[in-house]
């Protein structure tokens, strides 16, 4: 009988090669509530009236 034996060689990589990103590009919903308010207090914040305030979100959009 022979026997075998398994040895698990493994290359130590550094903190700095690692990758930053998770992998999923996902944004948990209460992070992006929270950020969708702070936008819309912020842009509330810099008008007077809501026609005013219709206009910069319409003028203002990301495509």
């Amino acid at each position: 009988m022979t026997s075998i034996t398994i040895s698990a060689i493994r290359t130590r990589t550094s903190i700095l090669d690692k990758s930053l990103s998770k992998g999923k590009g996902e944004v948990s919903l209460s992070c992006f509530a929270l950020l969708f308010s702070e936008l819309v207090q912020y842009c509330q914040n810099r008008v007077y009236t809501v026609p005013e305030l219709q206009n910069k979100y319409v003028n203002n959009r990301v495509y």
